[in-house]
């Protein structure tokens, strides 16, 4: 690990700190998530594996309640804050946010931990790319601050607190990207069930590798983007509202919902219930018997405290449900590919996965549907769109033996083809080299401390 440019450079930001030594460092990986996308915060599982690329962050403690965090990326300035049980955030976007999220949580449940650190962070994970940078961000806080102020917390729980605590940033995900960031198996795909949460490792089969190419269209679930994201989540929360009226009994989520009546019960009742079309709002205010004011102020509200706009076409119900459900299903068919080395049938399921996200989530853009086309007439097994869409990634799963011509068909046909055609825009901002945006990973264990 210390032979990596990145964990070099935190290294030499480091001892130019006028401080004593006492240095340790922490890497929490990012993610790729093969199949399961917005499931998680609907209790539903995701099957994704942790990235060769991390976060790191050098650390040591200091006397007073302060963090103090510099990083090797000098276009992020300085950032310095107090420990408290309620912090107040930076302006939306800024990386400090992600180290207050995991000290306000941990502070939250451990008020005697009142012990600071000074950070020197850096990483090579792509940013806005789906890759979970942010997270890999929060966790390595987290485990920074638990380190010095000796606080004995078991992965799984620091996990689900974690997944609460980053919400504080204004996104409203679930717990996936934490639980693989701690939780990660080497060679393997973690199937991640919740409520509660529980892990079930699975082999990637013999002979294949994951490729990750980035669409180069930005990912961001700060700031302004967070509408796009957040909406989702809405989406599914107003479903199972109608669903609980329509079925007199209440469903706190599409995990109950597909627990009650199975798969094929489920997406019966659903599309009896929601339809395919869009519900608009005043048609939702109506079946809820509310005002529109409730209405936002029940199911539409965001952390910060304010609305989520609707759509131009209305809330699209019935579609968001049928992914939600479908792609639960496909999770646990995966998993059985995998234990069966049917690699095969897991590409295929991936490849369907994307349909879903695209057609029925609509979380997709031209950019990351010519990258999947791409990938898949390459050669790949299967691809689809990982994370939360909009842009960043997609993942395919690949024969090795193929890999090096995948790689090559797509590098030329979708960065030096289509992009250069299509989006000149992105063409011209081209990292420097392919690694940055094209690369195969090794599945990786979940995060570390070392000492430097």
């Amino acid at each position: 690990m210390n032979d990596l440019p990145v964990v070099e450079a935190i290294r030499r930001k480091a001892a130019s700190l006028p401080l004593p030594d006492g240095w340790r460092i922490v890497r929490a990986p990012g993610r790729v998530n093969l199949i399961g996308e917005h499931t998680d915060y609907n209790g539903l599982p995701v099957m994704p594996m942790a990235l060769d690329r991390a976060i790191y962050a050098a650390f040591r403690a200091l006397d007073e309640p302060v963090v103090r965090l510099v990083n090797t990326d000098e276009s992020l300035p300085p950032r310095e804050f107090g420990i408290s049980q309620f912090i107040e955030p930076y302006a939306p976007g800024d990386w400090g946010n992600y180290a207050k999220a995991a000290v306000q949580a941990l502070a939250s449940h451990h008020s005697s931990a009142q012990r600071g650190f000074e950070a020197v962070v850096g990483g090579d994970i792509p940013g806005g790319a789906g890759l979970s940078s942010s997270s890999a961000m929060v966790v390595a806080m987290a485990l920074a601050f638990a380190e010095v102020n000796d606080l004995d917390v078991r992965r799984a729980t620091l996990a689900d607190l974690l997944a609460e605590g980053e919400r504080y940033v204004g996104t409203q995900g679930g717990g996936m990207d934490q639980t693989i960031c701690l939780l990660a198996e080497a060679g393997t795909a973690l199937q991640i069930e919740f409520l509660p949460t529980r892990i079930f490792p699975h082999k990637l089969p013999a002979g294949t590798s994951v490729v990750i190419a980035n669409s180069l269209v930005k990912a961001e679930k700060s700031a302004d983007a967070r509408a796009n994201y957040n909406l989702r989540p809405a989406e599914c929360r107003m479903a199972c509202a109608v669903l609980s009226k329509a079925l007199q009994r209440s469903i706190a989520n599409l995990a109950e919902f597909l627990e009650l009546f199975g798969p094929d019960g489920a997406l019966s009742n659903a599309f009896e219930i929601l339809g395919l079309a869009p519900w608009p709002a005043q048609r939702l205010a109506r079946e809820m018997d509310m005002s529109i004011d409730i209405l936002q102020r029940t199911l539409l509200t965001q952390r910060d405290g304010s609305a989520l706009e609707e759509p131009p076409s209305g809330f699209a119900l019935g579609r968001r449900v049928r992914h939600v459900l479908t792609e639960a299903v496909r999770v646990r068919e995966a998993a059985q590919a995998l234990d069966s080395s049917d690699a095969a049938e897991a590409g295929r399921l991936m490849g369907q996965s994307h349909v879903s996200c695209r057609d029925d989530y609509q979380i997709s853009c031209p950019e990351l549907d010519a990258l999947v086309d791409i990938l898949e007439e390459s050669g790949a097994l299967g691809a689809r769109l990982t994370g939360a869409g909009f842009g960043g990634c997609a993942v395919a799963l690949a024969r090795s033996s193929q890999l090096s011509e995948i790689l090559k068909q797509v590098s030329e046909r979708y960065y030096s083809g289509w992009l250069k055609r299509n989006r000149p825009d992105i063409f011209e901002r081209l990292p420097a080299r392919v690694e940055q945006y094209l690369f195969a990973s090794a599945s990786v264990d979940g995060a570390t401390i070392s000492a430097m």
